[in-house]
Protein backbone atom coordinates (compact mmCIF):
# COMPACT_ATOMS: atom_id res chain seq x y z
CA UNK A 1 0.00 0.00 0.00
CA UNK A 2 1.23 3.49 -0.83
CA UNK A 3 1.59 6.01 1.93
CA UNK A 4 -1.27 8.59 1.77
CA UNK A 5 1.00 11.39 3.02
CA UNK A 6 3.37 10.87 0.10
CA UNK A 7 0.44 10.76 -2.29
CA UNK A 8 -0.86 14.07 -0.91
CA UNK A 9 2.58 15.66 -1.25
CA UNK A 10 2.83 14.51 -4.86
CA UNK A 11 -0.63 15.88 -5.61
CA UNK A 12 0.19 19.25 -4.04
CA UNK A 13 3.47 19.43 -5.97
CA UNK A 14 1.60 18.63 -9.17
CA UNK A 15 -0.92 21.41 -8.55
CA UNK A 16 1.90 23.87 -7.84
CA UNK A 17 3.64 22.80 -11.01
CA UNK A 18 0.45 23.21 -13.00
CA UNK A 19 -0.07 26.72 -11.63
CA UNK A 20 3.49 27.73 -12.51
CA UNK A 21 3.21 26.20 -15.98
CA UNK A 22 -0.09 27.94 -16.62
CA UNK A 23 1.28 31.28 -15.41
CA UNK A 24 4.35 30.90 -17.63
CA UNK A 25 2.19 29.86 -20.57
CA UNK A 26 0.15 33.07 -20.35
CA UNK A 27 3.25 35.24 -19.92
CA UNK A 28 4.29 37.33 -22.91
CA UNK A 29 7.84 36.90 -24.13
CA UNK A 30 8.61 40.62 -23.71
CA UNK A 31 6.40 43.67 -23.39
CA UNK A 32 6.22 45.40 -26.77
CA UNK A 33 8.90 48.12 -26.60
CA UNK A 34 7.47 50.02 -29.55
CA UNK A 35 4.13 50.32 -27.77
CA UNK A 36 5.89 51.35 -24.56
CA UNK A 37 7.92 54.03 -26.36
CA UNK A 38 4.77 55.45 -27.96
CA UNK A 39 3.06 55.57 -24.57
CA UNK A 40 6.08 57.23 -22.94
CA UNK A 41 6.31 59.89 -25.66
CA UNK A 42 2.60 60.59 -25.34
CA UNK A 43 2.97 61.04 -21.58
CA UNK A 44 5.94 63.39 -21.96
CA UNK A 45 4.11 65.49 -24.57
CA UNK A 46 1.08 65.71 -22.32
CA UNK A 47 3.27 66.77 -19.41
CA UNK A 48 4.96 69.52 -21.44
CA UNK A 49 1.62 70.94 -22.50
CA UNK A 50 0.07 70.89 -19.05
CA UNK A 51 3.19 71.95 -17.11
CA UNK A 52 3.03 75.35 -15.44
CA UNK A 53 5.73 77.82 -16.53
CA UNK A 54 5.81 79.44 -13.10
CA UNK A 55 7.02 76.24 -11.49
CA UNK A 56 9.84 75.66 -13.99
CA UNK A 57 12.45 77.25 -11.73
CA UNK A 58 11.45 75.02 -8.82
CA UNK A 59 11.34 71.93 -11.00
CA UNK A 60 8.14 70.47 -12.36
CA UNK A 61 9.18 66.88 -13.01
CA UNK A 62 6.41 64.45 -12.21
CA UNK A 63 6.84 60.73 -11.44
CA UNK A 64 6.07 58.16 -14.12
CA UNK A 65 4.38 55.06 -12.75
CA UNK A 66 3.76 51.55 -14.02
CA UNK A 67 0.29 50.40 -13.04
CA UNK A 68 -0.38 46.65 -12.87
CA UNK A 69 -4.06 45.68 -12.74
CA UNK A 70 -4.77 42.28 -11.20
CA UNK A 71 -7.65 39.91 -11.78
CA UNK A 72 -7.85 38.95 -8.12
CA UNK A 73 -6.65 40.87 -5.10
CA UNK A 74 -3.88 39.33 -2.99
CA UNK A 75 -5.04 37.35 0.02
CA UNK A 76 -2.74 39.30 2.34
CA UNK A 77 -1.48 42.85 1.92
CA UNK A 78 2.25 43.36 2.44
CA UNK A 79 3.37 46.91 3.30
CA UNK A 80 7.03 45.90 3.14
CA UNK A 81 8.65 47.31 -0.05
CA UNK A 82 9.74 44.67 -2.57
CA UNK A 83 12.96 45.53 -4.40
CA UNK A 84 12.96 45.56 -8.22
CA UNK A 85 16.24 46.29 -9.97
CA UNK A 86 16.11 48.68 -12.93
CA UNK A 87 18.85 49.55 -15.45
CA UNK A 88 18.47 53.31 -14.93
CA UNK A 89 18.24 54.42 -11.28
CA UNK A 90 15.77 57.06 -10.17
CA UNK A 91 18.34 58.99 -8.11
CA UNK A 92 21.92 60.06 -8.59
CA UNK A 93 24.21 57.19 -7.72
CA UNK A 94 27.99 56.89 -7.99
CA UNK A 95 28.82 56.48 -11.66
CA UNK A 96 25.77 58.33 -13.03
CA UNK A 97 26.21 61.73 -14.65
CA UNK A 98 22.60 62.54 -15.54
CA UNK A 99 21.73 66.06 -14.40
CA UNK A 100 18.01 65.33 -14.65
CA UNK A 101 18.19 62.88 -11.77
CA UNK A 102 17.40 64.04 -8.28
CA UNK A 103 19.97 64.06 -5.50
CA UNK A 104 18.90 61.65 -2.77
CA UNK A 105 18.47 63.03 0.73
CA UNK A 106 18.21 59.99 2.95
CA UNK A 107 16.96 59.70 6.50
CA UNK A 108 18.29 56.47 8.01
CA UNK A 109 16.25 55.08 10.93
CA UNK A 110 18.21 52.68 13.13
CA UNK A 111 18.40 51.37 16.67
CA UNK A 112 19.85 53.67 19.29
CA UNK A 113 22.75 51.25 19.77
CA UNK A 114 23.84 51.33 16.12
CA UNK A 115 23.49 55.11 15.71
CA UNK A 116 27.11 56.07 16.65
CA UNK A 117 28.86 53.58 14.38
CA UNK A 118 26.55 54.53 11.48
CA UNK A 119 27.65 58.15 11.83
CA UNK A 120 31.28 57.03 11.88
CA UNK A 121 30.74 55.05 8.66
CA UNK A 122 29.17 58.11 6.99
CA UNK A 123 32.22 60.20 7.83
CA UNK A 124 34.58 57.46 6.70
CA UNK A 125 32.81 56.67 3.38
CA UNK A 126 31.51 60.08 2.41
CA UNK A 127 31.56 59.25 -1.32
CA UNK A 128 29.11 56.38 -0.99
CA UNK A 129 27.19 57.48 2.09
CA UNK A 130 27.25 61.26 1.82
CA UNK A 131 23.63 61.21 0.70
CA UNK A 132 22.56 60.21 4.23
CA UNK A 133 21.63 63.53 5.79
CA UNK A 134 20.32 62.26 9.10
CA UNK A 135 20.63 59.16 11.27
CA UNK A 136 17.51 58.91 13.42
CA UNK A 137 17.13 56.56 16.35
CA UNK A 138 13.92 54.70 17.03
CA UNK A 139 13.43 56.20 20.49
CA UNK A 140 14.09 59.74 19.28
CA UNK A 141 11.60 59.16 16.46
CA UNK A 142 8.95 58.23 18.99
CA UNK A 143 9.72 61.13 21.34
CA UNK A 144 10.61 64.03 19.02
CA UNK A 145 8.17 63.17 16.21
CA UNK A 146 5.13 62.11 18.18
CA UNK A 147 2.83 64.88 16.89
CA UNK A 148 1.29 65.11 13.44
CA UNK A 149 3.07 68.36 12.43
CA UNK A 150 6.47 66.97 13.38
CA UNK A 151 5.90 63.87 11.27
CA UNK A 152 4.76 65.97 8.32
CA UNK A 153 7.92 68.10 8.52
CA UNK A 154 10.02 64.95 8.58
CA UNK A 155 8.14 63.60 5.55
CA UNK A 156 8.69 66.76 3.50
CA UNK A 157 12.32 67.22 4.54
CA UNK A 158 13.71 64.00 3.01
CA UNK A 159 12.85 62.24 -0.23
CA UNK A 160 14.13 58.76 0.73
CA UNK A 161 13.72 56.90 4.01
CA UNK A 162 15.70 53.81 4.90
CA UNK A 163 15.48 51.69 8.02
CA UNK A 164 17.04 48.70 9.69
CA UNK A 165 15.04 45.65 8.64
CA UNK A 166 14.97 44.44 12.27
CA UNK A 167 12.89 47.43 13.41
CA UNK A 168 10.76 47.76 10.28
CA UNK A 169 7.56 46.28 11.85
CA UNK A 170 7.79 48.86 14.68
CA UNK A 171 7.77 51.85 12.31
CA UNK A 172 4.20 51.58 11.02
CA UNK A 173 2.80 53.08 14.21
CA UNK A 174 5.69 55.49 14.80
CA UNK A 175 5.61 57.06 11.31
CA UNK A 176 1.85 57.17 10.74
CA UNK A 177 -0.35 56.71 7.70
CA UNK A 178 0.92 59.78 5.80
CA UNK A 179 4.17 58.02 4.94
CA UNK A 180 2.20 55.17 3.38
CA UNK A 181 -0.10 57.55 1.50
CA UNK A 182 2.91 59.38 0.05
CA UNK A 183 4.51 55.98 -0.71
CA UNK A 184 7.61 56.85 1.26
CA UNK A 185 7.75 53.69 3.31
CA UNK A 186 11.22 53.07 4.73
CA UNK A 187 13.34 50.85 2.51
CA UNK A 188 14.60 47.85 4.52
CA UNK A 189 18.39 47.58 4.82
CA UNK A 190 20.50 44.90 6.45
CA UNK A 191 22.77 46.49 9.06
CA UNK A 192 24.26 43.31 10.51
CA UNK A 193 27.37 43.67 8.33
CA UNK A 194 29.01 47.02 8.96
CA UNK A 195 31.52 46.71 6.12
CA UNK A 196 28.81 46.22 3.48
CA UNK A 197 26.71 49.23 4.51
CA UNK A 198 27.97 51.60 1.74
CA UNK A 199 27.25 49.02 -0.95
CA UNK A 200 23.79 48.20 0.42
CA UNK A 201 22.82 51.87 0.33
CA UNK A 202 24.01 52.26 -3.27
CA UNK A 203 22.16 49.09 -4.23
CA UNK A 204 18.99 50.34 -2.56
CA UNK A 205 19.19 53.63 -4.47
CA UNK A 206 19.67 51.88 -7.81
CA UNK A 207 16.34 50.06 -7.59
CA UNK A 208 12.64 50.80 -7.44
CA UNK A 209 10.14 49.30 -5.01
CA UNK A 210 6.70 47.73 -5.07
CA UNK A 211 4.17 47.23 -2.28
CA UNK A 212 1.26 44.80 -2.43
CA UNK A 213 -1.93 46.39 -1.16
CA UNK A 214 -5.30 44.79 -0.48
CA UNK A 215 -6.70 46.00 -3.82
CA UNK A 216 -6.30 44.92 -7.43
CA UNK A 217 -4.00 47.77 -8.46
CA UNK A 218 -0.22 47.84 -7.95
CA UNK A 219 1.75 50.99 -8.83
CA UNK A 220 5.53 51.03 -9.29
CA UNK A 221 7.60 54.13 -9.89
CA UNK A 222 9.77 53.74 -12.99
CA UNK A 223 11.18 57.27 -13.25
CA UNK A 224 10.10 60.86 -13.78
CA UNK A 225 9.33 63.14 -16.70
CA UNK A 226 12.83 64.66 -16.66
CA UNK A 227 14.47 61.37 -17.68
CA UNK A 228 15.19 60.36 -21.25
CA UNK A 229 12.45 58.42 -23.07
CA UNK A 230 14.83 55.53 -23.82
CA UNK A 231 15.65 55.14 -20.13
CA UNK A 232 11.96 55.12 -19.21
CA UNK A 233 11.20 52.49 -21.85
CA UNK A 234 13.96 50.20 -20.57
CA UNK A 235 12.82 50.66 -16.98
CA UNK A 236 9.21 49.82 -17.87
CA UNK A 237 10.26 46.66 -19.71
CA UNK A 238 12.48 45.56 -16.82
CA UNK A 239 9.75 46.23 -14.25
CA UNK A 240 7.25 44.18 -16.26
CA UNK A 241 9.79 41.37 -16.43
CA UNK A 242 10.87 41.36 -12.76
CA UNK A 243 7.83 42.64 -10.86
CA UNK A 244 5.14 40.30 -12.19
CA UNK A 245 6.85 37.09 -10.94
CA UNK A 246 6.71 38.55 -7.41
CA UNK A 247 2.93 39.00 -7.60
CA UNK A 248 0.71 36.10 -6.43
CA UNK A 249 -0.21 33.78 -9.37
CA UNK A 250 2.23 35.74 -11.55
CA UNK A 251 1.11 36.41 -15.15
CA UNK A 252 -2.09 34.42 -14.70
CA UNK A 253 -3.30 37.11 -12.29
CA UNK A 254 -2.29 40.12 -14.43
CA UNK A 255 -5.11 41.71 -16.38
CA UNK A 256 -3.34 44.78 -17.77
CA UNK A 257 -0.17 46.87 -17.51
CA UNK A 258 -0.30 50.60 -18.15
CA UNK A 259 1.84 53.74 -17.76
CA UNK A 260 0.69 56.99 -16.20
CA UNK A 261 1.57 60.11 -14.29
CA UNK A 262 -0.43 61.38 -11.30
CA UNK A 263 -2.27 63.88 -13.54
CA UNK A 264 -2.68 61.80 -16.71
CA UNK A 265 -4.80 58.93 -17.92
CA UNK A 266 -3.35 55.40 -17.78
CA UNK A 267 -2.03 54.33 -21.19
CA UNK A 268 -2.21 50.53 -21.63
CA UNK A 269 0.93 48.66 -22.64
CA UNK A 270 -0.29 45.09 -22.10
CA UNK A 271 -3.81 43.71 -21.77
CA UNK A 272 -5.37 40.28 -21.95
CA UNK A 273 -7.92 39.11 -24.48
CA UNK A 274 -11.31 38.14 -22.92
CA UNK A 275 -11.02 34.55 -24.21
CA UNK A 276 -7.61 34.19 -22.56
CA UNK A 277 -9.01 35.61 -19.32
CA UNK A 278 -11.81 33.02 -19.36
CA UNK A 279 -9.26 30.23 -19.80
CA UNK A 280 -7.24 31.51 -16.86
CA UNK A 281 -10.36 31.75 -14.68
CA UNK A 282 -11.24 28.15 -15.48
CA UNK A 283 -7.71 26.97 -14.71
CA UNK A 284 -7.65 28.88 -11.42
CA UNK A 285 -11.02 27.38 -10.44
CA UNK A 286 -9.73 23.90 -11.26
CA UNK A 287 -6.63 24.48 -9.16
CA UNK A 288 -8.74 25.61 -6.20
CA UNK A 289 -10.96 22.52 -6.57
CA UNK A 290 -7.89 20.27 -6.57
CA UNK A 291 -6.61 21.93 -3.42
CA UNK A 292 -9.95 21.41 -1.68
CA UNK A 293 -9.98 17.74 -2.72
CA UNK A 294 -6.49 17.26 -1.33
CA UNK A 295 -7.57 18.80 1.97
CA UNK A 296 -10.56 16.45 2.19
CA UNK A 297 -8.36 13.44 1.39
CA UNK A 298 -5.92 14.42 4.11
CA UNK A 299 -8.73 14.71 6.65
CA UNK A 300 -10.26 11.36 5.69
CA UNK A 301 -6.94 9.50 5.37
CA UNK A 302 -4.53 10.99 7.89
CA UNK A 303 -0.86 10.29 7.17
CA UNK A 304 0.54 7.17 8.83
CA UNK A 305 4.08 6.30 9.82
CA UNK A 306 6.24 4.90 7.10
CA UNK A 307 6.85 1.16 7.10
CA UNK A 308 10.57 1.78 6.82
CA UNK A 309 10.59 3.68 10.12
CA UNK A 310 8.70 0.88 11.84
CA UNK A 311 11.13 -1.71 10.48
CA UNK A 312 14.08 0.27 11.80
CA UNK A 313 12.52 0.33 15.24
CA UNK A 314 11.99 -3.46 15.26
CA UNK A 315 15.42 -4.41 13.93
CA UNK A 316 17.05 -5.14 17.29
CA UNK A 317 16.55 -8.74 18.60
CA UNK A 318 15.73 -7.50 22.10
CA UNK A 319 12.74 -5.52 20.84
CA UNK A 320 11.57 -8.48 18.78
CA UNK A 321 11.73 -10.79 21.82
CA UNK A 322 9.82 -8.30 23.97
CA UNK A 323 7.18 -7.98 21.27
CA UNK A 324 6.75 -11.77 21.17
CA UNK A 325 6.27 -11.88 24.94
CA UNK A 326 3.66 -9.13 24.75
CA UNK A 327 1.80 -10.94 21.99
CA UNK A 328 1.73 -14.19 23.99
CA UNK A 329 0.44 -12.40 27.08
CA UNK A 330 -2.31 -10.78 25.08
CA UNK A 331 -3.34 -14.15 23.63
CA UNK A 332 -3.53 -15.72 27.09
CA UNK A 333 -5.63 -12.86 28.39
CA UNK A 334 -8.03 -13.19 25.49
CA UNK A 335 -8.37 -16.95 26.01
CA UNK A 336 -9.02 -16.57 29.73
CA UNK A 337 -11.59 -13.85 29.13
CA UNK A 338 -13.33 -15.99 26.50
CA UNK A 339 -13.52 -18.97 28.90
CA UNK A 340 -14.97 -16.80 31.64
CA UNK A 341 -17.59 -15.49 29.27
CA UNK A 342 -18.53 -19.04 28.26
CA UNK A 343 -18.88 -20.11 31.89
CA UNK A 344 -21.04 -17.18 32.70
CA UNK A 345 -23.29 -17.70 29.72
CA UNK A 346 -24.16 -21.39 30.36
CA UNK A 347 -27.89 -22.18 30.80
CA UNK A 348 -27.30 -23.60 34.31
CA UNK A 349 -25.74 -20.33 35.44
CA UNK A 350 -28.62 -18.43 33.96
CA UNK A 351 -31.16 -20.54 35.88
CA UNK A 352 -29.22 -20.14 39.12
CA UNK A 353 -29.13 -16.40 38.64
CA UNK A 354 -32.86 -16.31 37.93
CA UNK A 355 -33.59 -18.40 41.04
CA UNK A 356 -31.41 -16.23 43.24
CA UNK A 357 -33.03 -13.06 41.99
CA UNK A 358 -36.54 -14.45 42.52
CA UNK A 359 -35.63 -15.64 46.03
CA UNK A 360 -34.30 -12.23 46.92
CA UNK A 361 -37.46 -10.59 45.64
CA UNK A 362 -39.62 -12.98 47.71
CA UNK A 363 -37.51 -12.37 50.80
CA UNK A 364 -37.85 -8.66 50.27
CA UNK A 365 -41.60 -9.05 49.91
CA UNK A 366 -41.81 -11.03 53.20
CA UNK A 367 -39.63 -8.56 55.09
CA UNK A 368 -41.18 -5.36 53.69
CA UNK A 369 -44.61 -4.17 52.58
CA UNK A 370 -44.64 -0.81 50.81
CA UNK A 371 -47.23 1.70 52.01
CA UNK A 372 -47.47 5.44 51.58
CA UNK A 373 -49.65 5.92 54.68
CA UNK A 374 -50.28 4.03 57.89
CA UNK A 375 -52.97 1.41 57.18
CA UNK A 376 -53.38 0.03 60.68
CA UNK A 377 -51.29 -2.34 62.74
CA UNK A 378 -50.08 -5.61 61.26
CA UNK A 379 -48.85 -8.50 63.33
CA UNK A 380 -45.10 -8.96 63.14
CA UNK A 381 -44.53 -5.67 61.27
CA UNK A 382 -43.58 -2.10 62.19
CA UNK A 383 -44.52 0.98 60.12
CA UNK A 384 -41.41 3.13 59.58
CA UNK A 385 -39.01 4.66 57.06
CA UNK A 386 -36.20 2.32 56.12
CA UNK A 387 -33.84 1.28 53.37
CA UNK A 388 -36.57 0.20 50.96
CA UNK A 389 -38.64 3.31 51.62
CA UNK A 390 -41.78 4.01 53.66
CA UNK A 391 -43.81 0.96 54.67
CA UNK A 392 -44.15 -2.01 57.01
CA UNK A 393 -40.91 -3.69 58.00
CA UNK A 394 -40.67 -7.04 59.77
CA UNK A 395 -40.34 -6.60 63.51
CA UNK A 396 -37.09 -8.32 64.40
CA UNK A 397 -36.70 -8.90 68.12
CA UNK A 398 -33.30 -8.12 69.55
CA UNK A 399 -31.16 -11.15 70.40
CA UNK A 400 -29.54 -10.93 73.81
CA UNK A 401 -25.86 -11.75 73.93
CA UNK A 402 -25.39 -13.64 77.15
CA UNK A 403 -21.63 -13.36 77.24
CA UNK A 404 -21.82 -9.59 76.86
CA UNK A 405 -24.41 -9.34 79.63
CA UNK A 406 -22.28 -11.41 82.01
CA UNK A 407 -19.26 -9.20 81.27
CA UNK A 408 -21.30 -6.08 82.05
CA UNK A 409 -22.45 -7.57 85.34
CA UNK A 410 -18.90 -8.40 86.33
CA UNK A 411 -17.80 -4.88 85.56
CA UNK A 412 -20.57 -3.53 87.76
CA UNK A 413 -19.64 -5.73 90.69
CA UNK A 414 -15.97 -4.77 90.47
CA UNK A 415 -16.70 -1.04 90.46
CA UNK A 416 -18.99 -1.40 93.50
CA UNK A 417 -16.28 -3.18 95.53
CA UNK A 418 -13.70 -0.53 94.66
CA UNK A 419 -16.05 2.20 95.75
CA UNK A 420 -16.60 0.62 99.16
CA UNK A 421 -12.88 0.27 99.78
CA UNK A 422 -12.32 3.87 98.89
CA UNK A 423 -14.96 4.97 101.36
CA UNK A 424 -13.39 2.90 104.13
CA UNK A 425 -10.02 4.46 103.44
CA UNK A 426 -11.44 7.86 104.24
Amino acid sequence: MKNPSKMAKKASSKTKGNIEKNSDRHAPAVVDNSLVSRAVNALLNHHEKTADDKLSLLGNNRPVQVQVTLLRAPEKSNPKPIRILVPHPLFKVNGTSDDALEDPEICLIVKEESKPWCQEMIEQFSDHMGCIKKVLGLQSLRKKHAQFEQRRELLNKYNVFMADDRILPMLTKSLGKDFFKAKKQPIPINLTRKEALPFTIQKALSATYMTLSAGTCVTIKCGHTGMKPEALVENVAEIAKNAVPKIPRKWANVQAISIKTPESVALPVYSKVPSLMNEIDQEMDLNTEEKEKNKVDKQQNPPKKDDAVQKKKTKSPLLQALKKVDIEKKKKRKESSDNDDVKKETPGNKRKKAGESSGKQKAERKDFIAAKTFQGSKTGFVFRMGISGLGYYKDVKPVVDRLAMEAIKRMGKGSAKKGRRSRRSY
